[in-house]
Order: C-alpha cells, then sequence, then structure tokens
C-alpha cells in the first residue's frame, strides 16, 4: 500500500530495483525525511513510493548503443513486460526531475541525458539534409543504428536539465546540454515553424500522419482534421509536415525556451539566453494574435492552410497558460471555464470537455452507448479523448499556478493525489467519472505527482524542502 510506511522502510536486499539504481527503501525514505516537511506520514510514505515505484526501477544498464544509465517508464501492458520499453522523451524528463532530488543521483541524471545528445549527434550523422540536423529523437534500446527519422516529441528536455540543477547543482549537466538543446531548438523553429513565426506544426520525417500526431498527445482529437504537407520553402518536397498550428506544441516549445534562457544566463552565456528570449516572445505575441479564439475562450489549434479554427477544445489548449502565454483578462476567462463541470469532472482535468461530442468514456459502465474500442483489460479505449493524465493535470495546474489561481490549481493536484491513493496506483491515466485507473500502473511520466507537492501546487498533500537542503 502507498501509504503504509513500515512496508517502504522494510529492505528487501534481493529487490531488483535496488540492484538497478543502487538505493535502498531505507535510504529513499532518509533522504526524504531530510530533505522535505511533509504535511503528514501519508503523503511522505507516498511520496517515497513514487520513487520506488514510478522512478527507480525504471533505470536501465547501458546496452548497445546506448552507452549511459537510461530510464524506461513501462511496465507490463497487454501481456508484454518490456512494454514502452525505450528512451521515451516525456517520460525521462519527469523521471530524472524526481531522480534529481536524491543526493548522489548527479552521475546517473548526466548519464541519461547524455544518451540524448548522443542520439543528436548520431542522427545528425546518417541524416545528408542539413535541415534535419538538430533533431533529438526518442531510441530504442534494440536499435543498432541510428535513426535519421526517429519520431520527438514536444520539448522538455531544458525544463529537465533545468530542474535538476536546481534540485543538486550541476554545472557539467548544464554545460554539456547546452550546446545540443541550442540546436535542438533551431531545428524547431526551422522544420516545426513553417513561416518563422514561432508557432508551430507537428510532423514527422516517414510522412506518416499518426506518427505526427504522436509528437504530441497521440490521439487527441483536435488533430483529428490533420494532414500532411510540405514545407513551404520546399513545395515539391515530401508532405512531412501538419497542416494544423498546434497549441501544445508551441506552448512546450515556449516553455522550454524560459529554461533555456535560464540555463544559458547560469553558464554566462548573455547573448544565448538574449537570442531565445527574444524567440520565445516572438512565439508568445504570435499566439495571442493568432491562436486565442475569444468564442471559445481559450487558445484553439488552427489550420495553416485555410486558416479555419479547428473547434475541439482539447487538453492542448490550457497548456498556454503553462507557457505564460495569455494576458491577465484571457488568463481569467481560461480559469473561468476550467472551473466548470465541463472540465472540473469529479477526477480533472479530462482531455477533452466531458460534454464534447468527442468525449468518451473509459469505463464501460458509464457509457449509455456501446464503446467504439475495447482496450485489453475490457474496457472502453479513451486514449487522450476523456481520461486524465497526471502529467497534463500537472501542466495545467501550474498553469494556473503561474497566474494566481492557486486553489483551482491544488484543487486538481490534490483530487490527482487523493485518487491514486484510493487505488493505490499512480498510473498512466485514469477516468475522469469514476476515477479508475486506465493503462499502465506506476508509469514513469506520472512521478509528475511529485513535483505537485514541490512545487507548492497542493494543499493537503505537501512536500516543503527544508531550510539549507
Amino acid at each position: 500500500m502507498f501509504y503504509r510506511s513500515h512496508q517502504i522502510l522494510r529492505h528487501v536486499p534481493q529487490d531488483p530495483s535496488e540492484q538497478r539504481s543502487g538505493w535502498t527503501r531505507d535510504a529513499v525514505f532518509r533522504a526524504l525525511d531530510q530533505r522535505f516537511a511533509f504535511s503528514d506520514e501519508i503523503t511522505q510514505a507516498f511520496a517515497a513510493d513514487i520513487f520506488w515505484r514510478n522512478v527507480l526501477p525504471k533505470i536501465q544498464p547501458p546496452v548497445g548503443l546506448i552507452k549511459h544509465h537510461w530510464t524506461s517508464p513501462g511496465g507490463e501492458y497487454f501481456g508484454n513486460p518490456k512494454a514502452y520499453y525505450g528512451g521515451y522523451i516525456w517520460d525521462t524528463a519527469f523521471m530524472v526531475d524526481v531522480l534529481s532530488w536524491l543526493p548522489g543521483s548527479e552521475p546517473i541524471v548526466l548519464g541519461v541525458m547524455d544518451n540524448y545528445w548522443d542520439v543528436q549527434r548520431q542522427q545528425n550523422a546518417v541524416t545528408p539534409e542539413v535541415y534535419r540536423h538538430g533533431a533529438i529523437g526518442g531510441f530504442s534500446p534494440t536499435a543498432t543504428a541510428p535513426s535519421p527519422g526517429a519520431g520527438t516529441q514536444c520539448p522538455l528536455f531544458a525544463w529537465a536539465v533545468l530542474r535538476c540543477h536546481h534540485h543538486q547543482p550541476n554545472l557539467e549537466l548544464v554545460r554539456r546540454a547546452l550546446p545540443a538543446l541550442d540546436s535542438l531548438h533551431e531545428w524547431i523553429w526551422r522544420e516545426r515553424s513553417l513561416d518563422g513565426s514561432g508557432l508551430c506544426v507537428l510532423g514527422n520525417y516517414h510522412g506518416n500522419l499518426q506518427s505526427a500526431r504522436d509528437e504530441s498527445y497521440d490521439t487527441t482529437c483536435d488533430t483529428d482534421e490533420m494532414r500532411m504537407i510540405p514545407h513551404p520553402s520546399r513545395p515539391t518536397g515530401p508532405a512531412h509536415y501538419g497542416n494544423v498550428w498546434n497549441v501544445s506544441n508551441t506552448s512546450y516549445v515556449i516553455r522550454d525556451e524560459e529554461s533555456l534562457v535560464q540555463l544559458a544566463l547560469i553558464a554566462g552565456d548573455k547573448s544565448l539566453a538574449a537570442k531565445w528570449q527574444a524567440r520565445l516572445d516572438n512565439a508568445r505575441t504570435a499566439m495571442r494574435e493568432r491562436l486565442w479564439n475569444p468564442l471559445k475562450g481559450t487558445f484553439c489549434n488552427r489550420l495553416v492552410d485555410s486558416d479555419e479554427w479547428v473547434e475541439t477544445v482539447a487538453i492542448g489548449s490550457w497548456m498556454a497558460l503553462y507557457a505564460g502565454v495569455p494576458t491577465t483578462d484571457q488568463a481569467k476567462r481560461m480559469a473561468a471555464t476550467l472551473s466548470t463541470p465541463e472540465w472540473m469532472t469529479p477526477l480533472p482535468i479530462p482531455t477533452v470537455g466531458r460534454t464534447d461530442p468527442k468525449w468518451e468514456s473509459g469505463t464501460i459502465g458509464q457509457l449509455p452507448d456501446a464503446p467504439k474500442k475495447i482496450d485489453h483489460l475490457g474496457q472502453a479505449y479513451n486514449f487522450w479523448r476523456g481520461d486524465c493524465w497526471p502529467s497534463t493535470s500537472y501542466h495545467v495546474a501550474a498553469g494556473l499556478h503561474r497566474y494566481g489561481f492557486n486553489d483551482l490549481a491544488a484543487r486538481i493536484c490534490d483530487a490527482t493525489i487523493m485518487n491514486a491513493l484510493r487505488w493505490d496506483d499512480v498510473n498512466e491515466r485514469y477516468d475522469c467519472d469514476t476515477g479508475q485507473p486506465l493503462g499502465v500502473p506506476d508509469l514513469g511520466l506520472s512521478a509528475c505527482v511529485f513535483a505537485m507537492m514541490t512545487d507548492g501546487l497542493t494543499k493537503r498533500f505537501t512536500a516543503t524542502s527544508k531550510k539549507g537542503t
């Protein structure tokens, strides 16, 4: 159980998590006790279990082309004990963010991130088209050669590096990361901002539509209308780019560039900081001018080739808060909408509004009609179409907190943690009505619930850093 501290303190010498990570349960519990003041014993035990179940077991040894320790987020899924077995970018960012709180974790964190800078160099070396250089894809531990077309995700690299450095100062981590991050974001502005405004699309160098969607939220319904087009500077070239200005991708780019600016200042590179500050300021302005939909009261995707709005408001619309894009008045309107039952469901925040025609339940018993698809567990398959993900709930709450809507942020985060305690599982995702876990148990991505506590987003479940630690 999550909140039975005696189970966390119990030492099991042969536990594979200890063998892979070098940490014991006792050591994790003591380290957290020294670093944080928790609101109560339940919260403290819950925090330790996040490390033990969502982070430390995911640390993998070097293999194949991967020269350093790395993190694999998943567990058994669809009967496969190695499901989600790979270097997924988002999961890695959230896991190293949590891992870096542990003293002595710096060498592992450094190696985990070095893997991605290695991937960038490997992909550049086998990619003749210079315009592709700088991309960083996720990696497969079974690969025998670098893949020039490997898929990527909305960036969280600079955010992760900055967080790790703040938790445990690591100037070497910053120094190694900066050239790769600068190159990555140059690639983003060249290959995802088709008009140079900073507004971003999704894409994939295989030209596969679903693979392009995977760069954001897989099957999110605000990309249902998307199709692939050529780059405007290469109109006779391959159709590798989505035709939708994407709110979530643009927001994550801006948020990551905020972190990149801070990393450059830490390294003493004021010119690099100024370059990226100017770029992110341009992107914010473009979002306010072109992606704010006054009829919806939030930011919405828009078609590149026709300038028409994508009517569906999905979870990506709210990531503009996370990136500091809205004006004060825009943020107030967004917070008011998020406070309604449409989004403030029994377990918030669903990935599409609760009464939207595209919303789907994750629990068959809640459906008036037969589900469109059934997953391996016999549940309705509502992947990114009405389910709740701790990772996106964290980002929405962080955005609300940024604008001073602290009570609403706490309502989201405390409900997320309480639901995890109820089911004894920090899962991949949940049903927004019943709170029932859906998908992969103890997924690395969902370690972000610890950040909900340390970032001051909660009121019921808190972890406050002790002075001088």
